[in-house]
């Protein structure tokens, strides 16, 4: 697994949204903070 060290950019990520919907990081969240989160239950 790699480590992101700070300033590190986050690698680019597809996620799937419900309801069909794409999100691609980290283009999403351009100029802002966020937190991913990956729950694989339980």
């Amino acid at each position: 697994m790699t480590v992101l060290n700070p300033g590190d950019r986050f690698p680019e990520l597809t996620v799937s949204l419900p309801g069909g919907a794409e999100l691609t990081l980290p283009d999403a969240l351009s100029g802002d903070y966020g937190v991913v989160l990956d729950y694989r239950g339980a």
